[in-house]
């Protein structure tokens, strides 16, 4: 049975391959998807913002928005990527042109606030005074919850939002999933650092 549509965001897949790579929680549990190099993509999707812990201090602005690239135009690792469902195949990249209009992961106006304090946390703009003025009750969706447990881990210490017995993320977003993955490792790491 054909796929009606197979898109390929290679932001997504590459940093989630390095998540999963470079793992220290989850070593050889989950399968790594195939990397998709950076030249395939430009910088400073939200999607690098989420899991880049060496986001570049002079990427000063991100991008949420999406464009879908003319496949005349994929890199030769995309076509070979989406060689299998080829005739359903698209293939998304992010940019800051008015080009860019697809909201492609359904951000909502709170996702787009909490980007906004991530980024801000990013390049040493967040503090815990503005950060501590933002309430977890107003966090609407899974990846806003996601990305104030986050920064509160980073900013505060403080972990005990996160019910590790429950996920928040959907099981049927990539994006949520793979981003809750990056939130487990991350506690862990932190935890395993302070020795108890």
């Amino acid at each position: 049975m054909a796929l009606s549509s197979t898109n390929l965001v290679p932001e997504l897949q590459h940093f989630f391959n390095d998540l999963v790579k470079n793992s220290s929680l989850n070593k050889y549990k989950v399968p790594f998807p195939s990397d998709i190099l950076v030249e395939s993509f430009n910088q400073a999707s939200f999607i690098q913002l989420l899991f880049d812990d060496s986001w570049p201090k002079t990427l000063t602005y991100f991008n949420s928005r999406f464009k879908e690239v003319s496949r005349t135009t994929w890199p030769q690792r995309v076509l070979d990527r989406t060689g299998i469902y080829s005739s359903s195949s698209k293939y998304f990249t992010s940019d800051n042109t008015s080009i860019a209009t697809i909201n492609l992961f359904n951000l909502q106006s709170v996702d787009e606030e909490m980007l906004s304090r991530l980024h801000e946390y990013r390049l040493d703009l967040l503090d815990s005074t503005t950060f501590n003025q933002i309430s977890f009750l107003d966090m609407s969706t899974n990846i806003s919850k996601m990305i104030y447990i986050y920064l509160d881990l980073k900013i505060n210490s403080n972990f005990s939002r996160y019910n590790n017995l429950d996920l928040i993320s959907d099981p049927n977003s990539v994006l949520e999933s793979a981003y809750e993955a990056y939130l487990i490792e991350t506690m862990f790491d932190y935890i395993s650092a302070r020795g108890t």
